[in-house]
């Protein structure tokens, strides 16, 4: 909190909540305090990162002051929720603004009391809250060999961005995983779906073991965590080291590392499968010089490819997701990194989907050049047509227990029962899913909203891994959410 107000940066995390409290938050009750109060104290709490933020948004409308849009969020559950778990449940709850986020590391067998009431918070607070499955990320984590004791205490400090709790500061890096696709179309003729992706694979594989190489030997602050006395008491083991984090006081390195536009890769993929491999319509040559050219007098084929079957329906198709998923990850499972340096590989696009999409060409799914391309792990939109059960078994076939982090934004078009959410998100776990984030977006009410937005001050949206104010958000990012398929 200190650090948010103090120097300006932004999104950080609490660490475990509910853990690092619980000492506190047992002498209080001995010391006469009630149940009631301590939550009180924790909205209070809770209230406080709300000023840090303000009513702005992340990359908007911003404040004129350092702290202009820091997120703050709140990690609590794992394998041993306490009562206090409970108890930030009821404060955020209490509070029900735009932060701070409350993030939940879900282990649904770890206490089936707190499972319930995750999910009956979830309905109430929606677009301010985050899922995640704790076992899932936990196996993930003890494969790449961390010890036991450090891969039970992991958090989320920023959207969906993976951290070792304390032990380390925040490092992302968003791959141009679109770019790098159109450009590996056009290196040659293919003649099959796997050999564009084997090509695909050596482009990425050349692509992050230069940027690798070169972070490990400039290791700095990013701009945002610029370096000061306060991080060296806060993170990693800098005082026991006596050196400051970016001079040997980190044990542990993690990088996070996002592929975007996943979706729209896969449906290319499957369109140039089915029209020049299969059923032979155009040579790759003449199909690619068609997308080169923004499908210009080809509308009618355009049409025809936007028809084709898409990743988001529980059909066959899905295997391009699959595929293109299992190129990315095994590229990052064999970087070779220094010591307690760990890669962590997700499926995210905060917002490139769309400020990178303005930029990059058409693509082979029927996608005009600067158009906006498809968000984190969701289909591209409107492409889900086969209902919610469907859409879950689709991102499931992402082999995201292979990752610890990525995003996945599930939306409804009203209120849902807790005991949906939870029959929903719990099997979608079960299944493969890593994470979700629900909102309940009511279409009217948002178009209203735009037209008089001084009527809608308190509305809240999702966007890639927290909430925002609807009426704060640039046009275009509020017309990206209203074009999300509501269930």
């Amino acid at each position: 909190m200190i650090a948010s107000c103090y120097m300006g940066a932004r999104d950080y995390a609490f660490g475990k909540f509910d853990e690092i409290l619980y000492p506190y938050y047992t002498a209080a009750l001995k010391e006469g305090k009630t149940e009631d109060e301590l939550i009180d104290l924790m909205a209070g709490f809770f209230l406080k990162t709300n000023e840090i933020c303000g009513r702005t948004s992340w990359n908007y409308n911003k404040k004129p002051i350092l702290c202009n849009s820091s997120k703050q969020y709140v990690n609590i559950g794992g394998e041993h929720p306490n009562k206090l778990s409970f108890a930030i449940l009821k404060a955020a709850e209490k509070v029900n603004m735009a932060q701070p986020q409350i993030i939940v590391l879900l282990d649904p067998g770890a206490d089936t009391q707190f499972t319930d009431a995750v999910f009956s918070t979830l309905s109430v607070l929606t677009d301010k809250m985050n899922v995640y499955s704790y076992p899932s990320i936990k196996r993930f984590l003890l494969g790449k060999g961390i010890p036991e004791e450090i891969a039970r205490d992991f958090t989320y400090s920023a959207c969906c961005t993976f951290d070792l709790n304390h032990r380390n500061f925040r490092q992302e890096y968003f791959m141009p995983s679109m770019q790098m696709f159109c450009e590996v179309l056009k290196m040659k003729i293919f003649c099959s779906v796997q050999e564009i992706l084997d090509l695909y694979s050596v482009a990425i594989s050349d692509h992050l073991r230069t940027h690798f190489e070169a972070v490990q030997q400039n290791w700095s602050f990013r701009k945002n965590r610029k370096a000061f006395a306060l991080d060296a008491l806060l993170i990693g083991d800098c005082t026991k080291k006596c050196r400051y984090p970016m001079k040997g006081g980190l044990t542990y390195h993690v990088y996070n590392v996002f592929f975007s536009g996943i979706a729209t890769i896969a449906d290319s993929l499957a369109a140039i499968d089915h029209v020049v491999f299969q059923e032979k319509k155009l040579s790759y040559a003449e199909y690619m010089d068609i997308v080169e050219h923004n499908f210009e007098g080809h509308e009618d084929l355009r049409l025809y490819v936007q028809s084709l079957p898409k990743y988001g329906n529980d059909t066959d198709v899905d295997q391009y997701v699959t595929r293109v998923a299992d190129t990315f990850l095994s590229v990052v499972e064999q970087i070779e990194l220094l010591p307690n340096r760990y890669a962590i590989p997700g499926f995210y696009s905060l917002d490139k989907d769309n400020r990178w999409g303005k930029d990059i060409p058409a693509t082979p799914d029927g996608r005009l050049a600067g158009e906006g391309f498809s968000e984190n792990q969701s289909p591209v939109y409107g492409a889900d047509k086969n209902g919610i059960t469907a859409l879950l078994n689709s991102v499931s076939k992402i082999p995201l227990q292979r990752t610890a982090t990525g995003g996945f934004n599930l939306t409804f078009s009203r209120a849902v029962e807790p005991e949906i959410l939870k029959g929903l998100i719990t099997t979608f776990f079960q299944n493969g899913g890593l994470h979700v984030g629900i909102t309940v977006l009511k279409r009217e009410e948002l178009e209203e909203a735009m037209v008089n937005p001084d009527k809608y001050k308190s509305l809240t949206v999702r966007l890639y891994g927290f909430s925002e104010y609807f009426i704060n958000l640039p046009d275009w990012q509020q017309k990206a959410v209203l074009n999300r398929t509501a269930y």
